[in-house]
Formats: C-alpha cells, structure tokens, sequence
C-alpha cells in the first residue's frame, strides 16, 4: 500500500512538472520575436505562434489541420526536405508566403526536423522572419549602383555622339553653301538635319537622366494636386481622341486629389514626369479603363500616386523599369520616359514607387519632401496653378 502511495505521488508530480514545462515552452514560443510554424509528417499544420498570425493574417485556429502549400500558396513545401530522407537538419532559405489578405511576404526562414524517441521524422518546424525592408533596402542599393554605373557609361556615350553629330551638321552648312542650288540635296540635307536633331534631343533626354545634382537654387513650392490637374487637363483632348476612334471608355477618377503642402521644384521637370506616368498608365489599358490619381500627405512627405487597371506588370519589367532604352512597348520607341523620370526625381531628392502584377493594374507613387523656402516682400515664390479648363471624368466616351 506504501508503494502504491509512493508511485501515485511519483505520477502526481511528474504529470505537474510536464504541464508546467509544457506552459513554460509554450510561453517561449509565443514570446519569441519570429514566426513560428509547426506541420506533421505530412505537412499539416498543428501549430502557430502568435507573431506568425500577426505576420501572415492567418488564425491558429483557421489553420490547423491544413496543409501548409495550400494555405500559404505555395509551389512546394518549404519543408519537404526535412520531411524527407535526406536527414537534414537546418535549412536555412528565403520563401515567399501569401498572407490571408493576398500580399506577398518574402520571410527567412529556418526549418528543422521533429524526431520521435526512436529517431523517426514526425514533422517540422518552421521559424521565420518578414525581410520586406531588408530587401527593399537592398533592391534600392542596387538600383543606386546600377544607376552609377550606367551614369557615368551614358556620359562618355553622349560626349562622343554629340562630336559625331557636329561633324555631320557642319558637313550639312559646307554642303549647302556649296551645293545651294541643288534642290535633291538640299531636300535630302534637310531630312539628315532633322535626324541630328533628333538625335541632340536624345543626348539632351539622357543627360537628363544621369544629372543627378541637386541644385535646388532654382525650385519653387509646387502644388502637386494643381500641377496633376493642369496635365489632366493637357492629356484630356489625345485621349478623347484615342478612344473615339477604338470606341472604348477611359475615365479619370479625381475624388482623391486633395491640396497637400507644397513640394520644392521645378513645375516643367515634374510635369514631364506625370506626363510620362499618364501616358504610360493610358497605354496600359488598350481595351479602355480607370485612371485613377491621388494625393496625400504624411510626416514631411507629400505623395502623388497615379493607378490603372492596366496589363500590370511582371518582376522583372519592374527591375528595368528605369533603365534607359527599356521599353515594352512598339518598336521604334527610344523608350527613355521612365529613366528620365527618375533622374528628375533623384535630383528632386525625391523618390518613384512602383507596385505592379501582371493582369491587376500598376500604382505608380512619386514622393517628395515638404518644401520648406522663406520668401521676402520683394520675392514672392510662385505656386503653380493649373490652367481654367474643364475636363469630363464620366462620359460615355472619352477620358
């Protein structure tokens, strides 16, 4: 009878140390700053932490008992290799998980195996972590170095073209003060004329891009709610036109264009921006669709975002985005918008935001800081106001 006492006591404790230990673990767990995912052998999910809901917008509770492919949308499971025969201990890899809302996040993560007493894999454990900024800062690190590098390739490039050019300009004024009576070659001169000038406006576009300097000695407080409507505006007639003759709909939706402070800068410059942005956005959508522009503010920043339920596009037409002479579109076209876009926005101390997927559209954000410029009695800066005209945002045809 003693001993039975003695082992009901024995039992009685170490089933309290296991709960204990079972809620000293499990705080663990929830307290740990990653994402934590637990699967069977089959790659069910058994188990989540807290910071892995937070992260994925997925509930413990919505997940249990799903498979972790169908849940996080993945092509293959992050953790069949541990699940496998290839006794693999720690992985460590990058993944990326869709969240319940639909958003990619990209996630580092460690997996290590789950054995029984007898060495048998009986599942996995995923621990991982949001590297969304961490790429974000390494993705703009090499832009910035793949923008040194062209800089300074598109600077010996443009020098030696405009000396070609002048060359052959010269030649064009010996031949036409000997030649003058010729008219063929005078009509023939003219059209290498206009090729030269052709080509001097492209040294000028890819100067552009690689100027880089930030004098702002020259910038204004610009209103980018009013600078975004007077090229509305602008752009209203061509598309009007473009849709007529496709006979499909383009609308501008304007509601949320709100005055925001003013940016610094030079209104041509950020003009030609939000053309280039427009007109791109337009071009996306050759069946017709919504523009849609906004504006808005936050801290010291002022935003300009412009979106369309375009063609979208794919990741790695967003990596040559700005890259001179990247096109997608017909041939023929110098393809230096976006690349000029983005010099004027570097030298603007300002930034292009892109977020874009093939078949949803593409939001395009250009960011500025607040201007911030003392004016006096007799110099008074100027804010750009857009020009009096009307524009139709819901007719039946047109923009």
């Amino acid at each position: 009878m003693h001993i039975g006492i003695e082992i009901a006591l024995y039992k009685h404790r170490m089933e309290k140390r296991l709960r204990e230990n079972e809620r000293w673990l499990a705080a663990i767990v929830r307290s740990l700053g990653d994402g934590m995912i637990v699967t069977d052998a089959k790659g069910v999910i058994t188990f989540m932490n807290p910071i892995a809901e937070a992260l994925t917008d997925w509930k413990h509770e919505d997940v249990l008992g799903k498979n972790l492919i169908d849940v996080f949308s993945l092509t293959e499971s992050p953790v069949k290799d541990v699940l496998g025969e290839c006794n693999v201990t720690n992985l460590e890899n990058y993944t990326t998980l869709t969240t319940r809302g639909g958003t990619s996040l990209p996630v580092e993560n460690n997996i290590a195996p789950i054995r029984d007493d007898k060495g048998e894999t009986i599942g996995a454990v995923m621990a991982f972590r949001d590297i969304t900024r961490r790429k974000e800062i390494d993705e703009n690190l090499l832009q910035s170095e793949k923008f040194e590098s062209l800089r300074m390739m598109v600077s010996g490039i443009t020098h030696e073209f405009k000396n070609i050019l002048a060359i052959i300009q010269s030649n064009i004024q010996l031949l036409k003060t000997s030649h003058g009576e010729h008219k063929e070659l005078a009509s023939r001169l003219g059209i290498i004329g206009k090729m030269i000038f052709n080509g001097n406006e492209i040294i000028r576009r890819m100067k552009e891009f690689i100027n880089v300097k930030q004098d702002t000695s020259y910038f204004i407080p610009v209103c980018m709610k009013d600078l975004a409507e007077q090229v509305i505006h602008s752009l209203t007639p061509r598309w009007d036109n473009v849709a007529s003759a496709k006979g499909i709909t383009y609308r501008v939706n304007r509601k949320s264009l709100k005055k925001i402070p003013a940016a610094l800068g030079n209104p041509s410059e950020l003009k030609e921006v939000i053309i280039n942005i427009i007109n791109n956005a337009f071009e996306a959508m050759p069946d017709g669709g919504c523009l849609t522009a906004r504006t808005w503010g936050n801290g010291d920043s002022v935003f300009i975002g412009i979106s369309d339920a375009g063609e979208g596009m794919s990741g790695d037409v967003q990596k040559r985005l700005f890259d001179p002479f990247f096109t997608t579109k017909t041939p023929g076209r110098v393809g230096l918008g976006m690349s000029v876009a983005y010099g004027v926005m570097s030298r603007h101390g300002g930034k292009i935001d892109v977020k874009s997927e093939v078949e949803k559209g593409c939001t395009i954000m250009l960011i500025f800081l607040i201007a911030v410029k003392k004016t006096t009695r007799s110099r008074k800066t100027q804010i750009i106001q857009p020009k009096k005209r009307g524009i139709t945002t819901n007719k039946k045809r047109g923009i």
